[in-house]
């Protein structure tokens, strides 16, 4: 069985119309499509992933935040979801650090100063992943395979 390769093309986290952090590869055609995909994330979810052109494109949506990712198909989505939650996870600590736990007062390049390392660890842990899950960890959402929108998030592996 060949490894796979599962790389982060695009990975952000937005409130409104502000992004308080980026990831990309310099690819501007990429930055272009995710600045459309951002414009109006899904409504009424929480969590939604498409697969075209063998890109995965997730968001996960919680407390008025937007982590939106473009991946290479072969994560899967159970795996995207759950490097969304853990970028979520990270920067929810960095938020607690820096603002004393409110997220109003958040400096934008504070944010992303601090979120490099650790977005780049959950990058590179991504080699790791297999299509049953994030290594060595489940999260609920994997677990109990429940779809908080059920009728609109497509599984395809």
């Amino acid at each position: 069985m060949s490894s796979m390769h599962n790389t982060v093309h695009y990975c952000c986290i937005a409130k409104g119309n502000r992004t308080l952090y980026v990831y990309s590869g310099a690819d501007h055609a990429i930055e272009n499509v995710a600045a459309l995909c951002l414009e109006r994330p899904p409504s009424y979810h929480k969590w939604y992933f498409e697969t075209t052109a063998k890109k995965t494109f997730g968001f996960f949506i919680e407390d008025g935040f937007v982590y939106f990712t473009i991946v290479d198909e072969g994560l899967g989505n159970p795996g995207v979801l759950q490097f969304l939650e853990h970028v979520r996870d990270e920067f929810k600590k960095v938020a607690r650090k820096g603002s004393r736990g409110s997220f109003s007062g958040m400096n934008s390049i504070n944010v992303q100063e601090q979120l490099v390392p650790a977005i780049h660890r959950l990058i590179t842990s991504l080699e790791h992943v297999s299509s049953n899950g994030w290594a060595g960890q489940s999260s609920a959402s994997d677990t109990l395979r429940l779809s908080p929108s059920p009728v609109n998030a497509k599984w395809t592996n």
